[in-house]
């Protein structure tokens, strides 16, 4: 029982409407540039984690701010491979992750990108949303005249968008330019009617476009081919004398 002037707790769901609240107004702000930088003082350990990522000795940093001092400290720091990166996210908190990314560009040479990245749980706290928001400019401006020559921020809230596929696309983004102009092509030679030899590329295809493309189709070709050749092949039989 409450006594006299004693405030009754909020219920749960009392409590997840008002930091829902809290969330709006956040993004709200954030849309409006209301929201100030907050340049926070890194601490020393985490300076030192950031000389190893700059000079090579380890790949992964991963950043936290601890809300009491306002200062970012770092979580964890090592070797990893990108499968590892989601599993180093924790569940409800944010977190800034400095990772580079060694890859082959077109199967020749070893590439070596760093990519900052800022991961956002749905589950985070109103306060936690807000706090990070505030201090992600400042700190990435500092991790570059520290020497880390972040080529590509990125955001993430679920993990299952955290894969090598979506980083690799994020740096080299597909040319769809060419790719659209070939299909524009195909539409128009078939609308016109125009009869093309079995197997022949359309104008503008490569062999890579054309694999892509018409695989299917070309394999339904080729074993209508043989078909008709083999019913031929019999039919000759059966006419011939003896």
């Amino acid at each position: 029982m409450m006594g006299e002037g004693e405030i009754e707790p909020l219920s749960r769901y009392e409590e997840l409407k008002k930091e829902a609240l809290a969330e709006e107004e956040v993004e709200r702000n954030r849309q409006l540039k209301k929201i100030p930088d907050i340049d926070m003082d890194v601490e020393d350990d985490a300076l030192k984690e950031i000389n190893k990522f700059v000079k090579g000795y380890i790949n992964f940093v991963q950043f936290g701010i601890d809300n009491k001092r306002e200062m970012i400290k770092a979580t964890d720091s090592r070797n990893i491979g990108i499968q590892e990166l989601p599993d180093k996210m924790p569940e409800a908190i944010p977190r800034f992750n400095l990772y580079r990314y060694s890859h082959l560009k077109d199967g020749k040479s070893t590439e070596f990108i760093p990519v900052f990245v800022y991961y956002v749980p749905e589950e985070g706290t109103a306060k936690s949303k807000s706090l990070y928001p505030c201090a992600i400019d400042c700190f990435i401006k500092k991790l570059q005249s520290y020497g880390a020559d972040i080529k590509l921020r990125l955001e993430f809230s679920d993990l299952h968008d955290m894969t090598e596929g979506v980083l690799y696309e994020m740096i080299y983004p597909p040319d769809r330019s060419e790719l659209e102009k070939s299909f524009k092509e195909i539409k128009t030679e078939e609308e016109s009617g125009l009869p093309r030899r079995l197997g022949e590329s359309p104008p503008g295809l490569t062999a890579d476009h054309v694999s892509y493309c018409h695989t299917p189709r070309v394999h339904v070709h080729k074993t209508l081919c043989l078909s008709l050749s083999l019913s031929l092949f019999s039919l000759l039989y059966s006419l011939s004398p003896g």
